[in-house]
């Protein structure tokens, strides 16, 4: 068992290839707000909820956090086939913003704060792109359900 999480954490962890640099300094800038079901999509189609608002202090970029998650494939709108959770194991610890994780997780958790649910919808350009990675399959449009215990 302790495999597996290794093996779903290292999935995780893996990131992908740079995409590019698109010359905007703060890439998780606000570019529309649907007020209809609580989804913000961030300028690069990065597209987060929080379910959970924390009482914690607020996640930044350089902060190592520690939480938990549950990965989907997200297919014509809805979550697919859940492919990882760390929610039946420990916790995994990771920095945000200095590509340990996919560019989606480096965009779209800063702000979170501790204790807080954020669910993610992270296109393939911020998450495995043409490649995939492990049980992800090229090109796939990722769901994640992040929960954030620790930031420091």
């Amino acid at each position: 068992m302790r495999i597996a999480l290794l093996l779903s954490l290292g999935l995780l962890l893996a990131g992908c290839p740079p995409t590019g640099d698109n010359g905007d300094d703060d890439d998780s800038a606000v570019a529309n707000d649907d007020d209809d079901d609580g989804w913000t999509e961030l300028e690069d189609g990065l597209q987060v909820r929080d379910v959970v608002v924390g009482d914690g202090d607020e996640v930044e970029v350089g902060d190592t956090i520690t939480a938990h998650y549950t990965l989907w494939l997200y297919e014509d709108d809805e979550k697919g086939d859940m492919l990882q959770t760390s929610t039946n194991g420990s916790p995994f610890s990771a920095d945000i913003g200095v590509g340990q994780l996919i560019e989606g997780w480096d965009r779209g958790i800063p702000g979170m704060n501790v204790g807080g649910t954020r669910e993610l919808i992270i296109g393939p350009d911020l998450a495995y792109g043409s490649n995939g990675q492990g049980d992800v399959p090229p090109n796939a449009t990722l769901f994640f359900e992040v929960e954030v215990l620790e930031a420091n």
